[in-house]
């Protein structure tokens, strides 16, 4: 008899990004964020559906598991439930889900199967247990974290700390399987509206979000900080970082800072004249380089879930280290009979044709080449912020207006925000400078300058772009279809950008593909081995069909609403 594996549920639960991470004797199984599968952009609330996916892509239950380790920043689980039972706080959990909770073993559970980690020793899981690196250091830099009073677990450094500080930064050297903690920078409490304390601060996370606040109205916008900030002046804005007796600071920011975005006054954010100050302020706090790093390519909260579950298999039950994360394709590969159901439904024959590709990847590099753009849909979904080459659509690099069309027709996003290419990895070294492997498209790099008009739509202002190198054994299909593109135009690299527009997750199942390819400018959608094309009649009816949604929407939330009073 094969001996029964042994699983631990690594969660991130509650606050923004709840998702789930189930690890298989020592290796990530399968792992989701819980906005793929309600289509709420940095989803909160109970994290049900998370679970529920993991274990059902494994075909366990919750009895299988020997293990479940969780964490949220703004309390202990634990706490955090007891106080939800008397406190109505719906972006915490509305009132389904808090009938859901209420049948839910793990919610208010006492098992000692079951327990929680602090948040920046899960951030720190995330990164060394599952990188390449035998040896090193970890550096965790954040927002915000938990409080010192809530963080239990030894040596982490918060003797003689203030009990309501907040954790900004942590340093930690590994060996093996073993983490030390060296160093942490706390964030005490400071004076000011309920909703802006954690803005101001003094840490780089929270520095980020301030700027990201100033400029978006959002403070979770810290990626269009880095894509505005090539577009700055050096030397106009006074530094927003110091150095004071060895210690980094946080300057106060004073009345200079006088040009927020104000949404209820600019409606038009591209059309604002504090424009080119949001510029200047973005190229300020971007500039920084760090060498010989591996980023865990899920780093914000939803990349808890795996540092949870490697807390549990490696601190908690003693094991050692075994598993390299390679790839990020961590979601459920929906299986051919799926997508033909979602291509064949009503609404979509009457609006788009499908059939069946010989030769998906060399017919795909031919209309790429011709200039289409593509959503392209391949098994498990990518953990993490990035499209990877599973939930992507992609373009052809060479025409410098592709950009503006993505951005425009398809995307609806600001014309200022890059894409990134995704190249053979082999062939990286002829087009990037000083290059390194980058399968998660996380490191910038400076495109040679005999390559910047030979791909000119994924070449920043600055001349860099964000990279993601592919190998044969990490994702097969995408691979042959940049040799593909590659044979056609001599050119081994696609533009790749998330399959989504603006405000929405990447899409998950094969009908959250549809759905967007339907409602964009998207000339093909590839699912699998099937290709789809819009045929003359989407023009009448996805109008008519939109509405009806919208119309059946509202009606739902209103009979909800009804039920609930």
């Amino acid at each position: 008899m094969p001996k029964k594996p042994a699983y631990v549920l690594g969660i991130n639960a509650y606050d923004h990004d709840v998702s789930a991470c189930l690890i298989r004797d020592g290796a990530v199984a399968f792992a989701i964020n819980k906005e793929r599968i309600s289509r709420d952009k940095h989803a909160t609330g109970f994290y049900q559906s998370v679970v529920d996916y993991c274990l059902a892509a494994e075909g366990i239950t919750l009895n299988d598991i020997d293990l479940v380790v969780r964490n949220c920043y703004v309390l202990p689980v634990e706490d955090l439930e007891t106080r939800m039972v008397s406190a109505d706080v719906p972006e915490v959990m509305n009132d389904d889900e808090r009938s859901q909770a209420a049948k839910h073993p793990l919610y208010l559970s006492r098992s000692n199967k079951v327990m929680t980690v602090s948040h920046h020793l899960a951030h720190a899981y995330s990164a060394f247990a599952v990188c390449p690196f035998e040896e090193g250091a970890v550096m965790v830099v954040d927002g915000v974290g938990n409080y010192a009073a809530d963080i239990a677990e030894p040596a982490q450094l918060t003797e003689r700390v203030n009990p309501l500080a907040r954790e900004a930064e942590s340093y930690y050297r590994f060996a093996g399987s073993r983490l030390e903690t060296l160093k942490k920078v706390w964030l005490d409490p400071v004076r000011g509206f309920l909703s802006d304390e954690f803005y101001y601060m003094p840490g780089l996370g929270a520095l980020y979000s301030r700027v990201s606040s100033y400029i978006f109205a959002d403070w979770n916008k810290c990626g269009e900080v880095m894509g505005l900030g090539p577009y700055g002046r050096p030397g106009t804005i006074k530094p927003l970082l110091a150095m004071k007796n060895g210690e980094l600071s946080v300057p106060e920011w004073g009345v200079e800072f006088g040009k927020p975005w104000l949404v209820d006054r600019e409606r038009n954010w591209e059309a604002s004249p504090s424009m080119r100050h949001w510029e200047d302020l973005s190229r300020q706090v971007r500039e920084a380089r760090f060498e010989n790093i591996w980023i865990q390519p899920a780093a914000g909260d939803d990349g808890v879930a795996i540092g949870c579950a490697y807390y549990g298999y490696l601190a908690v039950q003693k094991n050692q280290r075994s598993f390299v994360m390679n790839h990020a394709y961590t979601g459920v590969a929906y299986d051919d009979k799926r997508v033909r159901a979602a291509a064949n439904r009503n609404q979509v024959r009457l609006q788009a044709k499908s059939r069946r590709s010989d030769d998906i990847c060399r017919e795909t590099a031919r209309l790429l080449a011709e200039g289409n753009v593509f959503g392209w849909f391949q098994g498990g979904s990518e953990f993490g912020p990035r499209a990877l080459g599973n939930r992507s659509i992609l373009a052809d690099p060479r025409k410098a207006q592709m950009k503006d069309i993505v951005n425009k027709r398809v995307k609806h996003r600001q014309a200022f925000r890059p894409f990134a290419p995704v190249v053979l990895a082999e062939r990286a070294h002829e087009i990037f400078e000083e290059h390194r492997e980058s399968p998660f498209m996380l490191l910038t790099e400076v495109v040679r300058p005999e390559w910047r008009d030979r791909i000119p739509a994924i070449v920043h202002v600055d001349g860099t772009a964000r990279v993601q190198t592919v190998r044969r054994e990490q994702n097969e299909r995408l691979y042959r279809l940049l040799q593909e593109f590659d044979a056609i135009t001599g050119v081994p690299v696609l533009l790749n950008t998330s399959f989504n527009v603006k405000g929405e997750p990447i899409v998950e199942t094969p009908e959250d593909a549809i759905r967007c390819f339907l409602s964009t400018g998207m000339d093909y959608l590839v699912l699998r081995d099937l290709i789809m094309r819009k045929t003359p009649g989407h023009r009448i009816f996805a109008p008519i069909i939109s509405t009806y949604s919208d119309v059946a929407s509202l009606v739902r939330t209103t009979v909800t609403a009804e039920m609930h009073r």
